[in-house]
Parts: structure tokens; sequence; C-alpha cells
């Protein structure tokens, strides 16, 4: 039987205290196949790299400034800065508070829904028995039937090699975007939602015209439609008109139970995060020469955290030649390499992880213009 606290233990204690040869391979090949023991290894990473940031009242002044010293200091500037140096920070840290801490105590937003979808709602528990459902992170539609009338033909949207995808977006707005092959044309349908405080609707609708040999979109009125409550399901009929190259094209979706569950668009340390102006990897920022960029992108994502950043992932992979695709993740993505960073609209940090089966772009190289980091 897997001796998964085995693993676990030494995941979250490398690489500060490393495993043997033989065992840090083991490790790795474990890793690689144990989602949980891979995310809470990092997690525990990632509560003594919080830690290091607290500001607790204590007699011993010595200790305490040289936790600081080592959260702020100046080895992330010249190099030498490894992740080492955090867990060694949490270890003073706990031992300067007196505290045991459990696996999350320090994470910051766990990376799931904001607003939870009630599967004892009847409506929600209606998707399962639906003919047509439609699922992804945030998006949940289940329906008896859907007719696009567009070009003379009517398209039915049944075929099993459907491409479901959402765009997470943020609290307030997100996407559901479906495509497939129909008629012997490509076919999508789209939908764009918004919130506020108190509801959510469909804000924008999109359907392919079916014209040949380019389909393109047919217009809609611009929401809101089908207002409803936050936390609930719609549940009714959706019939809505437009109009493509070729004259009117009419959407129906009988039967339509639509749940949604938007996210952040971001993850930040408990009690806010570093709103930036400017990316701390840019010549003369903060963490320029940190090396951090060169770690594996949950080592990177625990680095992040432990220095108070808001923080998004993109996964990145190649589509086809100069094409390709990016996923918004809210935790770093458990392989890959970083390739690049960016500011978001909301101030946080924005990395880019590829996808290493089929990458769009290199790995980010460690600057020339700083100092060779210390081996180690």
């Amino acid at each position: 039987m897997t001796d998964h606290r085995h693993w676990l233990e030494l995941a979250a204690l490398r690489p500060t205290f490393s495993p043997s040869p033989a065992e840090a391979t083991d490790l790795d090949a474990h890793l690689a196949t144990c989602e949980a023991c891979s995310r809470e290894g990092a997690a525990l990473r990632a509560d003594l790299a919080h830690v290091a940031r607290l500001e607790v009242p204590a007699p011993t002044e010595d200790l305490r400034a040289r936790i600081r010293a080592a959260a702020i200091a100046g080895d992330v500037g010249s190099g030498s800065w490894n992740l080492a140096t955090i867990a060694v920070i949490g270890l003073l840290a706990a031992a300067l508070v007196g505290a045991t801490l459990g696996v999350g105590a320090f994470l910051s937003r766990p990376d799931e829904p904001l607003t939870q979808l009630d599967a004892n709602d009847p409506a929600v528990a209606a998707i399962e028995g639906k003919r047509i459902r439609w699922e992804t992170e945030v998006v949940r539609l289940g329906a008896d039937s859907v007719t696009i009338d567009a070009n003379g033909k009517s398209l039915h949207a049944e075929t099993p090699n459907m491409k479901i995808h959402s765009d997470p977006g943020s609290l307030t707005s997100w996407s559901l975007e479906v495509t497939w092959l129909e008629e012997n044309l490509e076919q999508r349908l789209n939908f764009y939602f918004n919130a506020d405080r108190t509801s959510w609707w469909i804000e924008g609708v999109q359907v392919y015209d079916n014209v040949r040999p380019n389909p393109d979109w047919a217009s809609f009125p611009r929401g809101p439609h089908f207002r409803t409550p936050l936390g609930q399901p719609f549940s009714g009929d959706i019939d809505m008109a437009g109009r493509g190259r070729a004259g009117p094209v009419r959407l129906r979706i009988d039967g339509a139970v639509l749940a949604v569950a938007p996210q952040p668009s971001f993850v930040e340390p408990p009690g806010g995060g570093i709103v930036l102006d400017s990316d701390p990897f840019l010549p003369g920022g903060p963490l320029r020469c940190s090396g951090i960029l060169q770690l594996s992108p949950r080592e990177a994502e625990a680095a992040l955290q432990a220095f108070g950043y808001r923080l998004s992932w993109r996964f990145v992979y190649s589509t086809g030649p100069n094409m390709g695709y990016s996923e918004k993740r809210l935790k770093a993505p458990p392989v890959g390499f970083i390739s690049e960073t960016a500011i978001g609209s909301d101030g946080e940090l924005v990395v880019f992880v590829e996808d290493p089966a089929r990458p769009m772009g290199p790995a980010a190289p460690f600057p020339a213009d700083c100092p060779p980091p210390s081996p180690g």
C-alpha cells in the first residue's frame, strides 16, 4: 500500500532537508502521479513561507530581527536567495509564536469557486438527467434540446465531439464557449456572463451563422438576459433572435438549467496582497535577480506568496505554428516551466507556465545583468 504520509513529509520538507538521491527519485515519481501529495506538500511549504510574514510581539528582539532580515533581505537582490531560506524563516517564526500549523493554515483563498453550487438544489440536480450537459469549472448547463436555426438549416449540437470551455474571468464576468462540427462546418456557441453584488445574467450571446465556406458570428441584442439571484440557477427555456449574414438566426435551448460559480481573478495572502504597478522581474525590480522564475511553478508560487503578491497563473500550450492557447488558473500548474510574467488589471502578478509537451516559448532565462546565482 502506498505510504502517502511518508511522501508528503518528504515533499513538505524539501528542499530545506534533502532526501537521499534514491529517495528523491522515488519522491519525484510519486508526486508526478499523486495530485494530493503534490498539492499538500506545496501547501505545507507555503505555510512556512507565510509564517515568515507574521509580526508577532515577542521579548526576543534578536530572533525577530533575524526573521525580518531573512524575509525581506538583501539576498533577493544578490541572486543567492533560494527556497531553503523561506523554510528556515518559517521554522524560526514557528518557534517564535510557539505554534504548530496545519496544512493550509496560512494559505491564500482555495482554488475553488467562491459561489458554491448547492448539489441538493433540485434544479442543479436536474442537470444530471438532461440529454445535453455542458460543464466547465464555472458553468453547468443542462438542456432537453439545443436548436440553432441559421441559413436555412437547423443545427442541434448533439455530437459527442464537442469542445466545451470557459474563460473563468472573475467574480463579475466569465464565459461558456462551445465548439463542434455539424453540416460539415465548424459551429460555435458562446455565452458571456456578468454579475453584480446581487445577481448574475447573460450579457452577450454569439452563434455562428452557418454561412459557407467560412461561418461567422451572428449578432444578438446585448443583455442583461435571464437575470438570476446569485447562488441560484436559472431554469426555463432560452429563446433568442439574432441576425447573420444570410438573414435571421434563432437560438432555442428548451428545458435549460443553467448554474454558475464565478471565481475570483487572483489569489492573495490573508489580509490582502500587494497591488503592483510594475513587474517586479523587470530591470531594477525587487525580484529581478531572485531566480524565482527558474524554479518549478509550485516552488515559485510558494516563494511569491511569501512576498505577499496577488497571483494569477496562465497555462500556455501551442495548437499549431505561431498559434496557442492560454488557460487561466488560480493555482500554479503542477507541470511545466515559467516563461514570462505580466501585471493584471487588479495589480496581480500574472505568471505564464508553458506546457512542456507543447510549449509556445522558451523558459525564462536567468537575467544576464544579474550576478550568477549561488549553488544549492
